[in-house]
């Protein structure tokens, strides 16, 4: 596609290749038509609701978009041509309106300047009438402005990539230490800078990699010749159940707040983090919220009421002091030790390799599978005894205890966890 529309080869316009438009790189870029041309690769393919969120914000700054495939590319040259030159004659025409409509609509700075109680354009569309004309570059460059001391103010020409602001955040969320800073540190910085900075991981979508990626790196490599983070976790989207993009034009939005309030905080956390991995797209389902909320949460806060109503009974107290060997205790005890333990390696080794979702999932495997249908089952009559097997009780309380303690790092604090 570049051989086509390199140097000016058609109709004389200039594209720019891999061009930055907010926090998108277009393919090919006509800023003189506002024209983005994109070939669409696996990764469109792969995920073309992406491809409908970009193009739609393409829209919004002002940009028309047009698509073509690979193949068509390698194998209908001439074709893709020709549409070219159709579309590029149709934004000239639709420019050369749009900005007539501006001209009529804002009647340039000579009458600014002799009615200096005009009002300067508003969010609200007063004054010169916004909405109405397009406030992107070449047409921002036509309105001049006139101070409150009836000095001209036009558009400032030369800005940095706003994202550098971002990219600036892990020395301006600390701030300046003035005593480093004047004893000639290179990392002038308030503490826990020092500790915190390269940063373990970041997370933000897909779209941040031109954007707050790139820009954090950047900054941290022309300045400290280092890395900003040690790893990057890219979000992919929350669809509707339909795996559609959520709307407010489809009406297929959910609202957070209500979730929250019908099924709680920690169950819609462990639902989106057990359902999908955080980088693949989630189709949202409250209905897959409930089955977390009674399969997992509901399943362990049984086990705890069991374990709680009969050690209440008898006075039971953990004494970590007086614990029952391992080689003394019951087969079954040993085996859910087992279990438990594996369990504990594993789901470190998923975290430490950010993996949260096979970690989450691990621990639903234990609760469902082998502490509920086998050993709570099993171990019953121990528990029912006028006085609790120490054995029994310790171990019912190590599961749960180890459990809760792996799950709070996704948890609000709301669940599980009261009283052990």
């Amino acid at each position: 596609m570049w051989e086509i529309l390199r140097d000016k080869q058609l109709n004389g316009v200039k594209f720019r290749r891999q061009h930055a438009i907010e926090e998108f790189v277009a393919d090919f870029v006509s800023l003189e038509h506002r024209l983005v041309v994109e070939v669409d690769g696996t990764i469109h393919d792969f995920q073309p609701e992406y491809d409908q969120m970009r193009t739609e914000l393409l829209h919004a700054a002002g940009f028309e978009v047009v698509r073509f495939k690979n193949e068509e590319a390698l194998t209908q040259k001439y074709k893709v041509i020709d549409d070219l030159r159709i579309l590029l004659k149709n934004r000239e025409e639709e420019l050369a309106t749009a900005k007539a409509i501006a001209t009529s609509n804002s009647q340039g700075s000579d009458d600014l300047k002799a009615n200096p109680t005009m009002k300067s354009p508003s969010l609200s569309g007063e004054g010169l009438g916004v909405g109405s004309f397009d406030l992107h570059r070449p047409f921002i460059d036509d309105i001049i402005l006139v101070s409150s001391t009836g000095q001209p103010m036009r558009r400032e020409l030369d800005l940095i990539d706003v994202w550098f602001d971002s990219g600036a955040m892990p020395y301006a969320q600390w701030g300046l230490d003035a005593e480093k800073l004047q004893n000639g540190d290179d990392r002038p910085f308030k503490s826990p800078f020092e500790v915190s900075y390269p940063a373990d991981f970041i997370a933000e979508g897909v779209d941040q990699t031109r954007g707050w990626f790139y820009t954090l790196h950047a900054i941290a490599v022309m300045g400290f010749d280092s890395v900003a983070y040690k790893n990057v976790m890219s979000n992919g989207l929350v669809l509707d159940k339909n795996g559609n993009k959520m709307s407010k034009r489809l009406g297929n939005g959910v609202d957070p707040f209500k979730t929250i309030e019908t099924y709680g905080a920690d169950a819609t956390r462990w639902y989106m983090l057990s359902n999908a991995q955080p980088w693949d797209n989630l189709k949202f389902d409250a209905d897959g919220i409930l089955e977390t909320r009674n399969k997992l949460f509901g399943t362990l806060f049984n086990t705890y009421n069991f374990f709680a109503l009969y050690a209440n009974l008898d006075h039971w107290a953990m004494d970590e002091q007086n614990v029952l060997p391992y080689d003394r205790r019951p087969e079954l005890d040993r085996w859910i030790i087992s279990k438990l333990y594996n369990l504990v390696a594993d789901y470190r080794a998923a975290m430490d390799d950010y993996e949260p979702t096979k970690a989450a999932r691990s621990i639903e495997t234990f609760v469902d599978e082998h502490l509920s249908n086998w050993y709570v089952r099993l171990a019953r009559r121990r528990f029912w005894k006028s006085s609790p097997t120490t054995d029994a009780a310790t171990q019912g309380f190590e599961n749960l205890k180890e459990n809760t303690t792996m799950k709070s790092p996704s948890l609000s604090g709301e669940g599980l966890g009261v009283g052990l």
